[in-house]
């Protein structure tokens, strides 16, 4: 028996596949995925209220600043109230201290780089702050966050005790084991809140 509903919405990366969890994405790349939706233009599908806690991970920095307050108003729509939601993305000042560091070996250490030509410590702050690939639908990175960002956008659409949390770790007394979906902890930055 489920005991609370849990939707991971851009869960095709290769996130844990917990058994409670329902998984939301515009393509099915795993084979994981419950529904095929995306996300920027249709509504989530699910009714207002029926959501217990919300995850998604390494999403919002795909998504267009004409389309982001229509995602998050769908985040906060379908959470219950005292909902939990969950986000992680890159961070933007984690990003950056790596790049004023100019140490390549650690931009190597945290992703492939989307260029093969990549010799640069430039090159790879670019490809992690805007990797515009080719035939990639979402469009790669075209969108980045440091806290306060997150902070006013979440806050606009009406979250309350929104705080930045940490890699595997979760205030959320409902489900302990969030975490369990985080991935990338060099990179990303880990921000919870309720509705």
């Amino acid at each position: 028996m489920i005991e609370h509903m849990c939707v991971n919405v851009g869960s095709g990366k290769g996130h844990n596949n917990k058994g409670d969890w329902i998984y939301v994405d515009y393509k099915n790349k795993l084979g994981l995925t419950d529904y095929i939706v995306d996300v920027s233009y249709e509504p989530l599908p699910f009714k207002n209220n029926s959501i217990d806690i919300l995850f998604s991970s390494h999403l919002l920095e795909h998504i267009r600043d004409d389309r982001l307050n229509f995602v998050v108003s769908e985040f906060y729509r379908v959470l219950k109230p005292k909902g939990y939601m969950r986000i992680s993305v890159p961070d933007l000042l984690t990003i950056t201290m790596l790049y004023f560091s100019k140490n390549i070996d650690r931009f190597k250490e945290l992703e492939t780089p989307y260029r093969e030509t990549n010799t640069l410590v430039g090159e790879y702050f670019v490809d992690l702050l805007y990797s515009l690939r080719a035939g990639n639908k979402t469009g790669g990175h075209i969108n980045m966050f440091d806290y306060d960002m997150l902070w006013k956008l979440f806050n606009e659409h009406g979250f309350v005790n929104i705080k930045r949390s940490s890699y595997m770790n979760s205030d959320s007394t409902m489900y302990v084991n969030v975490g369990m979906q985080d991935v990338r902890p060099n990179i990303s930055m880990f921000v919870e809140a309720w509705k």
